[in-house]
């Protein structure tokens, strides 16, 4: 299927890598030289067992906007799958979205194409809280593709444990790739900051809630831990688990439902540069879906 908004964000992102050029003074944590390619930045971010010297942050504009190319479509692909799998929006009238860790909304992207595929005209209203401020350069294309559009945004550059935010009524959280990043870095306490307030949320609100979760599967980076969190947590909620199949999953990655396939979920646009990027062309995650 094709994204207006994906391919919108993509063609911004990619103009903006091309007219960059080589990146000078570079801030990678060992002073290496650039590379001009920001991939082997992203495998240290995303990978950081395999790289324990690497790079830890999205503390690049040019890394943030390469980052939308090689993975945006992914993770919005991800969304989409655990939307439709869970079918839990469907009796929403409108969509009032709490983005933890909302960088380059993939949530967003994936409740777009949802909205589309089902002929709907529902409202979304966005808050994203995300600690990164290079992420507003992104964000603002967002806000001004939609400027015309049925949604009102409100993004936030705080910490999460600093931002009150939970006198808003939501009926949509999502956490996405965050969970895993914060164990790594060995934020436990953080984690469970993040779940228990969630989790009182919708218990003490009069309303149905709906909380995505989207995230690493390796047990190293975290996924253990924190889904046994929820479990333990809960009460008078459903709650699934979702997993991918790729050509590494075995046993310990197989928790919960297998969706049907793996593969990315919309088109890449035709000029798109595959020779440049090496965007992600299937899905990898675990997820939970949760519903009260």
């Amino acid at each position: 299927m094709k994204s207006e908004i994906l391919n919108y964000l993509l063609d911004c992102c990619d103009k903006y890598c091309k007219s960059f050029g080589k990146c000078h003074n570079c801030n990678h944590p060992t002073r290496m030289s650039c590379n001009d390619k920001c991939k082997s930045c992203l495998e240290e971010i995303h990978f950081p067992v395999r790289h324990p010297y690497g790079r830890r942050d999205y503390d690049c504009d040019k890394l943030i906007n390469y980052y939308v190319c090689d993975y945006l479509n992914k993770y919005s692909s991800e969304m989409l799958y655990m939307i439709n799998k869970s079918d839990f929006l469907k009796n929403y009238d409108k969509y009032n979205v709490l983005s933890i860790g909302s960088g380059a909304c993939p949530d967003l992207i994936a409740l777009d194409a949802y909205i589309n595929n089902n002929n709907e005209s529902k409202k979304i209203c966005y808050t994203g809280i995300d600690v990164n401020y290079r992420w507003k350069s992104i964000q603002d294309v967002i806000t001004s593709y939609y400027n015309l559009k049925a949604v009102n945004f409100e993004f936030n550059y705080e910490d999460f444990s600093q931002f009150d935010v939970w006198n808003k009524k939501f009926n949509i959280i999502v956490v996405q790739y965050l969970f895993s990043y914060l164990y790594f870095s060995k934020n436990y306490h953080i984690i469970q900051d993040i779940i228990i307030k969630i989790i009182d949320y919708i218990n003490s609100i009069d309303q149905s809630v709906t909380v995505f979760v989207n995230d690493v599967n390796s047990n190293k980076m975290g996924r253990d831990f924190w889904i046994y969190l929820f479990e333990n947590n809960l009460r008078d909620a459903q709650l699934k688990k979702y997993y991918f199949e790729t050509n590494n999953t075995n046993d310990y990655k197989r928790v919960g439902i297998k969706h049907d396939d793996n593969n990315v979920l919309f088109e890449f646009p035709n000029d798109f540069d595959f020779d440049y990027y090496e965007p992600w062309q299937y899905c990898s995650s675990v997820q939970v879906a949760i519903k009260t």
